[in-house]
């Protein structure tokens, strides 16, 4: 018996000394202070439906009913180095326009410092996604992608001269759009080595002779193949790999992000391969910026290598099971290695984070049900019912009653379970993809910022004003009602152990 209980116990304590060890690294993030130079772009959403031809000519018309603005380019990274609490300047360029005023807005909102420069005979950079009913349909670029004028090169130079002594770490984010020309790029590097500070690189392209004695390169297996000219099949590929970019390049650092086989990183040194989590993936967008952010802090506070590498791994597994370019918090890490084996944690979230991770299932055509509910003391009625509700589509949200809002509709002695623990026994049922605890008396808000496919009700509800109901009809979403069961009430049961 004492064997058995021992194991738990060691894995406990792995985790918790796992946890000291982020929080140790994670907290100096907060006296960090980074300069990110690199190509900024503004991510434009158009949502609405098709329903028409257009007479003119063969093609769809799209009725747009709804525009979304987002950061996007270099500006992720940015993203990932605010949230885990360091102070960012991001330099580049926008044009003379009301997109470029848009963009600004935006970092602003992020507190993500601004020294971009206009350049008034270049648009700034916007992609337009085109989606209706959860497809994409078109996508649409507005840039201009030639290097920028001597004039302009030689401002981004100058503030870099003039604000080298600011930073801990200068980031150099490449998305070929014609900022960082090979003699910007050198110039960079060559300032912040005389001041003796690290540069960190996120390249891009077939050439990467522009990055020249940077401190570090970081990129994932298909980049480094078109650079190094062989593919990278076995772990002696990787090391090779490594090794030709630290001797061509000039370098001190080679990192390779290799996907489900983690993260391989070569110095003059020593080589270090750190294998990825096993992780469910929903998406990798974005995955090689959080390794990139991670590890130019990690640099800026002057952590080991093989400790960097493996915060960034550990990161990296967080951020390809979330949707879309997303960021990680301090929060996300220290999770990550106290419930490192509870993985159903992570489906309790916050409505802003359901939101992104809702989008891209959206845009994969999946339907969302949605239903809500206090599930005061979890018994086998409320698993069926949970059961049910996931068979109307493909995934299933619960709108889970805070103990605020309980206590308000049944009285002060309930809720018996608090919403934290309530929380975590729906997020371990197979059947449940997100709990989210709203406060409101009535989930009418948080439907109205979800706008699920499906809203399930019990059968009780039928003839009642259901909250919601009206808001999913309205687009086409369709409430639907769970046959009533005997047998089984929260009230009943707290009223029989009353008895007892």
């Amino acid at each position: 018996m004492r064997e058995a209980t021992s194991i738990p116990l060691l894995q406990k304590l792995e985790s918790l000394v796992m946890a000291h060890y982020i929080h140790d690294i994670v907290s100096k993030f907060r006296n960090t202070n980074i300069l990110l130079i690199g190509d900024i772009i503004l991510d434009h959403y158009a949502f609405g439906s098709v329903d028409r031809i257009s007479p003119e000519s063969p093609i769809q018309i799209l009725d747009v009913s709804r525009d979304e603005y987002r950061l996007g380019g270099a500006s992720n990274v940015a993203n990932n180095m605010v949230a885990l609490g360091a102070t960012v300047t991001i330099s580049g360029v926008i044009g003379n326009d009301e997109n470029g005023n848009m963009l600004r807005k935006a970092l602003r909102e992020q507190n993500i410092n601004d020294a971009l420069f206009v350049d008034n005979d270049r648009p700034t950079t916007v992609k337009t996604r085109m989606i209706a009913q959860g497809q994409h349909l078109l996508r649409v670029d507005r840039e201009k992608k030639d290097f920028l004028s001597a004039q302009l090169n030689a401002k981004m130079e100058q503030y870099v001269v003039d604000n080298i002594d600011k930073y801990d770490v200068v980031v150099i984010s490449d998305y070929a759009k014609g900022v960082l020309s090979a003699q910007l790029c050198q110039k960079i590097i060559d300032i912040a080595r005389k001041n003796d500070k690290p540069t960190l690189i996120g390249p891009k392209g077939d050439d990467w002779s522009l990055y020249k004695n940077a401190t570090l390169i970081s990129a994932n297996r298909k980049e480094t193949q078109i650079i190094v000219g062989f593919p990278l099949n076995s772990m002696e590929d990787v090391k090779k790999a490594g090794q030709h970019l630290l001797e061509k390049l000039g370098i001190k650092v080679a990192v390779i992000t290799l996907g489900p086989q983690g993260i391989f990183v070569a110095t003059q040194e020593q080589q270090i391969h750190i294998k990825a989590d096993a992780q469910e993936v929903f998406d990798v967008t974005g995955a090689g910026d959080t390794v990139l952010s991670l590890l130019s802090l990690c640099t800026a506070v002057q952590c080991s290598w093989k400790r960097a590498i493996s915060l960034a791994n550990i990161a990296a597994g967080i951020v390809v099971g979330k949707v879309g370019a997303s960021t990680v918090t301090p929060e996300d890490l220290y999770a990550k290695a106290i419930y490192s084996e509870n993985t159903h944690l992570r489906k309790l979230k916050t409505l802003p984070e359901v939101i992104v991770e809702l989008e891209l299932f959206r845009n994969q055509g999946r339907t969302i049900v949605f239903t809500n509910g206090c599930f005061d003391i979890l018994h086998p009625g409320h698993i069926r019912y949970l059961e049910y509700c996931r068979n109307r589509g493909d995934m299933l949200i619960i709108g889970l009653n805070s103990d605020a809002s309980i206590s308000r509709l049944k009285g002060p002695e309930r809720p018996v379970i608090k919403e934290k623990d309530r929380g975590e026994m729906l997020a371990a049922l197979s059947s449940v993809d997100y709990v989210v605890i709203f406060e409101e008396d009535t989930p009418t808000k948080l439907i109205e910022s979800l706008q699920p496919d499906v809203l399930v009700k019990g059968a009780d509800w039928k003839g009642k004003e259901v909250a919601g109901a009206k808001f999913i009809e309205s687009y086409g979403g369709s409430v639907e009602f769970y046959p009533y069961q005997e047998g089984y009430s929260t009230t009943n049961i707290i009223s029989s152990i009353n008895k007892k």
